[in-house]
């Protein structure tokens, strides 16, 4: 048996048409908002696998540093076989100062914002799927 919604609605018509105008504000606030919470978890997730690796792993996170640096050579050397000017000003600039280790916390916060994206993407379809089984 089904909820009669129809008298539900009527009932609440004038609290809709009173909140029309202010409901696209809400949408941006809790669009912000759940970005900058996400943010936040990546961000979390990120340095706790740093941390992690750095207090546990010691030799997984000193291979993962010659990798890091590895990569930031080629990087390096990349950039100076395309253009020789712009490699010596971006290593006096970004390159220089970006070492092997802030460049893994890089790469790990990027590896760690596609899983909790993965995650959040499972989860999302768990909730449809749940939702086409109730409905049908």
């Amino acid at each position: 048996m089904r909820f009669p919604i129809a008298p539900v609605l009527a009932a609440l018509a004038p609290v809709r048409a009173a909140v029309a105008p202010v409901k696209p504000v809400i949408i941006m606030a809790t669009v912000t908002s759940l970005v900058v919470v996400h943010l936040i978890v990546e961000i979390l997730v990120a340095m706790l696998a740093y941390i992690y690796l750095n207090l546990y792993h010691i030799d997984t996170f000193g291979f993962l540093i010659g990798l890091a640096r590895e990569l930031l050579n080629l990087l390096t050397q990349a950039l100076m076989q395309l253009s020789p000017e712009l490699a010596q000003k971006a290593d006096a600039t970004l390159l220089g100062d970006l070492g092997p280790k802030a460049f893994l916390l890089l790469v790990m916060g990027l590896v760690a914002g596609m899983l909790v994206r993965f995650v959040l993407w499972l989860i999302g379809r768990g909730v449809q799927t749940v939702k086409k089984k109730f409905a049908s």
